[in-house]
């Protein structure tokens, strides 16, 4: 794995190799459109669905309308401002509105923007070595957006940075010296670094099974503004929840794949994992309420989601339903960010003595 190889017609590239793979990533995905185009007949609806599926391509440093979709600010994410606002400005304003709403969109447009760069890599069975070498490829994507320049490096083995200069949102400081509209780059980069860290090495295990990959994850990003700089420090650690993710990874390629009954089935036992593994890891046997514990260690907003995805994944395995793909996929996604907040929790001996004793 140390040197660029191929295993069962698998490309396995280095941080070195970023641009040339960069480079073919979009001739393929500009050739496929430029084929779709061909075959279209002089329908007006046709041409539109088209354009309108397609992401933002780029040209001279600038964002234009066509089909490659690996730039995270894209056709899609306007979208996804417009639908994040609503709900927000809906609920009436207040302190946090505005920071929880930057948060909640950054990290949808992460996760988003994550898979669909590491299903066009599986798809085109190009896998990285390493985690660097994936962020080096996604730097490059971020960079022809013309929205900053963006570079990362790992400080040590527990500490990613990422730096922005030029940020498009960073132009006023608040009090504490924070960019007032930076929280949504800290789960932008969360939600991208994670998706990245956790699925990588499982896509080079798929076609490798013998691959045992060390996987960590970010579980804090905090600003740290340097003059014209924008930096944000990536706490890692070594996942916990090893289990829950093969799982959670299985139910996200079987969305790929469109069995969604698979997917469904995979994410309930997924979330079911994560929580025996938090509160009675190796045990075979937990208490039937073990769920409620999560009430206090959550937030309110948090808890309810899980409790509700769950109550939506039961309602669904083995029936029609399932097969729903928008249902599944939000679904799955709502297990998928309860899982990553589960294994953000650091709890004590003490603390899981206490909430054991009260089940």
């Amino acid at each position: 794995m140390n040197d660029e190889t191929t295993v069962k017609g698998i490309n396995f590239f280095k941080s070195t190799d970023a641009a040339s793979v960069k480079a073919d990533l979009s001739a393929k995905q500009l050739s496929q459109v430029q084929k779709h185009v061909q075959k279209l007949t002089i329908s007006l609806n046709e041409l539109i669905n088209i354009l309108r599926g397609g992401g933002l391509f780029l040209a001279n440093g600038k964002l234009l309308t066509g089909g490659v979709a690996f730039a995270a600010f894209r056709i899609q994410t306007l979208s996804l401002i417009f639908e994040y606002a609503q709900k927000y400005i809906a609920k009436g304003l207040n302190v946090n509105t505005y920071r929880e709403f930057l948060g909640d969109l950054g990290y949808e447009v992460g996760f988003t923007y994550a898979r669909e760069l590491l299903r066009n890599l599986r798809d085109w069975q190009c896998i990285p070595v390493d985690d660097y070498a994936l962020t080096e490829l996604w730097s490059l994507f971020e960079n022809d957006t013309g929205a900053g320049v963006t570079t990362v490096s790992r400080v040590n083995a527990e500490t990613f940075e990422v730096s922005l200069k030029n940020n498009p949102l960073g132009y006023y400081y608040g009090e504490n010296g924070e960019h007032l509209h930076c929280h949504f780059y800290n789960e932008y980069y969360r939600a991208t670094l994670n998706e990245f860290m956790t699925t990588r090495p499982r896509l080079a295990r798929d076609f490798m099974p013998d691959l045992k990959p060390s996987i960590w994850k970010v579980v804090d990003v905090k600003e740290r503004p340097r003059k014209d700089l924008c930096v944000f420090e990536c706490s890692l650690r070594q996942e916990r929840l090893t289990h829950a993710f093969d799982l959670l990874h299985a139910a996200l390629i079987d969305i790929d794949e469109e069995k969604y009954g698979d997917a469904i089935q995979s994410a309930r036992e997924a979330l079911t994992e994560a929580q025996n593994e938090t509160l009675f890891p190796g045990e075979k046997e937990v208490p039937k309420n073990l769920y409620k514990a999560f009430q206090e260690l959550l937030s309110k907003k948090d808890f309810k989601l899980m409790d509700e995805s769950y109550q939506r994944a039961s309602s669904r395995v083995h029936k029609a339903k399932a097969k729903d793909p928008a249902t599944v996929q939000n679904i799955v996604r709502g297990i998928h960010y309860c899982i990553y907040e589960i294994e953000r929790l650091n709890l004590s001996e003490e603390e899981l003595k206490r909430i054991r004793s009260g089940l």
